[in-house]
């Protein structure tokens, strides 16, 4: 599903853009960068309007900013630009993969820059876009997601899918290699920009490769945080950037984080291609993390085990190498209905389930949830138990009554309310 955000830039209104338009002009027709003076005086710009507009232009990429003067986008730059702009033709809908907002393809902008103007969903005017930051989409009823077709950072998937023999998808993912790139110098930020892109991009264009598409998040979060392509974002650390950026790869912050742990896990500890572990086999491995030797002594122990039953490895089997290497007995499942819930783009909640009630805790109450757990395995209680005693108990004491004296009294509010 594409993402749904909140845009943080402003309405930007049409003086402004063509203000941004006449600076993009006059920088682009000059060698050497223009300062802010130089540009107001032949612009006859007020020097406020001049600052949201040289504002806007560096933001969307109309021009670059050098300090106190502005400069024009490399050739390649630009070359880029108009190779995305030719994708499109106007009354394309489009989705901008920065912000998520969703709109029209209208026009070319009479710019130097190659410019797309868009008219994005509630907006009764047309926005100047930059064309690399916009996805080609196709609309579906409003019960399905948006579908991306097509962007300049699938390109090299493609490639690999025409010259793949016809397989099941599951096949075909396995034949997909991803490069073990973890290592070098730090990324820039239109780098990490793009792999948040082609992550976001080959969900949404090729569902049915799930498997792929999971793998190459993974793969572009330990990528970000190895080759420190989060410190572009103002963040103090990866895991600031993760809290702080999930919208951006259209997921929610704790299913990327279960996945970037994982991902570090099989490229730091077990040394293993990304992606070969699903993360409810990663995360049994957990408890060894501050014994990577014991931990790959786990997966291969294993992996044997698997292959000495003729079963495949599972999350079951792992956590039964690592109970017997803590030795840990482990105890027999506690019955429950409360169990995690897995939406259709990997986020996950909790759904708190008592006979025909039903309730989802989201992300933000994961910890909530955690620590329900906790407690059902500690008290050997299930959640169910542990909520209806709580709520009891809880209410009792506020109200200075017993349990019996609390069910009294909701049976007859029940009852007055009928």
């Amino acid at each position: 599903m594409v993402a749904q955000l909140k845009s943080t830039r402003k309405r930007v209104n049409p003086e402004t853009q063509e203000n941004a338009n006449k600076i993009s002009e006059l920088i682009n027709n000059n060698d050497e960068p223009l300062s802010d003076l130089n540009l107001i005086q032949q612009l006859d710009i007020k020097p406020l309007k001049f600052q949201v507009a040289a504002k806007f232009g560096v933001d969307t990429g109309l021009f670059n900013k050098f300090g106190h003067k502005y400069g024009k986008l490399s050739l390649t730059d630009k070359e880029v630009r108009a190779k995305d702009l030719a994708r499109f033709k106007p009354g394309d809908f489009v989705v901008n993969s920065l912000t998520g907002r969703k709109g029209r393809f209208q026009s070319v902008a009479g710019c130097e820059v190659p410019t797309a103007f868009v008219r994005y969903e509630g907006k009764t005017y047309d926005e100047i876009a930059n064309p690399s930051d916009l996805l080609l989409a196709r609309e579906e009823p409003q019960h399905l997601a948006t579908r991306v077709l097509a962007s300049p950072a699938e390109a090299t998937i493609f490639d690999q899918l025409k010259e793949l023999p016809k397989l099941q998808p599951e096949e075909i993912s396995k034949q997909l290699e991803l490069p073990l790139d973890f290592t070098g110098e730090d990324i820039g930020k239109r780098e990490t920009l793009e792999l948040i892109k082609q992550a976001v991009g080959i969900r949404n264009l090729i569902p049915e490769f799930a498997k792929y598409s999971k793998n190459f998040t993974r793969y572009a979060l330990v990528k970000i945080d190895s080759r420190n392509g989060w410190r572009h974002f103002h963040c103090a650390s990866f895991s600031e950037f993760l809290f702080t950026k999930s919208a951006l790869f259209d997921k929610a912050y704790s299913s990327l984080q279960k996945e970037w742990q994982a991902g570090k896990l099989e490229t730091d500890i077990l040394q293993i291609k990304i992606g070969t572990l699903p993360e409810s086999q990663a995360r049994e491995f957990y408890r060894l993390l501050e014994q990577p030797d014991d931990c790959r002594n786990a997966y291969c122990e294993a992996i044997d085990l698997a292959a000495d039953r003729d079963v495949k490895l599972s999350a079951k089997l792992i956590r039964e190498v690592v109970n017997k290497m803590l030795d840990v007995e482990e105890k027999p499942g506690i019955k429950t209905n409360c169990v995690w819930v897995h939406g259709s783009q990997g986020s996950r909640h909790y759904r708190i389930k008592i006979a025909d009630f039903k309730l989802d805790l989201q992300d933000v109450y994961q910890d909530t949830a955690v620590q329900l757990e906790e407690i059902s395995v500690q008290q050997e209680k299930s959640p169910e138990t542990l909520l209806i005693e709580g709520m009891l108990e809880m209410i009792a004491q506020q109200e200075g009554t017993t349990t019996a004296g609390v069910i009294k009294n909701d049976v007859n509010f029940i009852n007055s309310n009928r």
